[in-house]
């Protein structure tokens, strides 16, 4: 889905009137249930509930680790061939295994103040959202020098549990669409096909 501006319909008066960007959680209450989860756990700095919504993933240490995705941290002072348990953290290119220590709830620059749930994505399948298989959930912050960052949790829905499969952080300001609702398409670890709409 290309990225644009929605487009603006005309209403009963003939005055131009932008859409509804509200998520519509009386459709999907699901995401929303799990966004208004990881905000408290956040705000409280509950590691343990986010961890807890959150897929670890199995990760077999090479030696010596190679390639700008290596999980090094993960796999510092393991054997090769030693199988470690990590969390797949996001940043500006790439998606690296990190061990639950470094898992922070809030960034150490980050104002706690300004976190907030910001939008819902799913994919769009002719022009209809569909949350029933996966979802993502964009939470933003300003540091404390102001400037605004994001964070965003992917989520497979499966029969068993709903879990997030990857975090990605620190996007830049430069994604802040997202934040009021609109298509993805300006982050090279967004996919093409998601449409997000504001959180409240």
């Amino acid at each position: 889905m290309a990225m644009g501006s929605p487009t603006v319909t005309a209403g009963p008066t003939g005055s131009p009137t932008a859409p509804d960007r509200r998520f519509p959680c009386d459709q999907w209450p699901e995401p929303c249930d799990v966004l208004r989860r990881i905000e408290a756990a956040s705000v409280a700095g509950d590691r343990e509930t986010l961890l807890s919504m959150w897929e670890p993933v199995a990760v077999t240490c090479t030696q010596p680790l190679q390639g700008v995705d290596a999980p090094v941290k993960l796999c510092e002072g393991a054997e090769p061939g030693e199988v470690r348990s990590g969390y797949l953290l996001g940043n500006e290119a790439r998606y690296v295994a990190m061990p639950a220590s470094s898992v922070g709830v809030l960034p150490a620059s980050a104002d706690p103040a300004t976190y907030r749930a910001a939008a819902i994505g799913c994919p769009a399948v002719q022009a209809r959202l569909d949350c029933s298989h996966q979802f993502m959930l964009v939470f933003s912050w300003s540091d404390l020098r102001g400037a605004q960052s994001f964070s965003l949790y992917e989520f497979d829905v499966s029969l068993n549990a709903v879990k997030a499969r990857r975090v990605l952080l620190h996007m830049d300001g430069s994604t802040d669409v997202l934040a009021t609702g609109g298509e993805t398409g300006t982050h090279p670890l967004l996919p093409g096909n998601y449409d997000f709409k504001v959180a409240r």
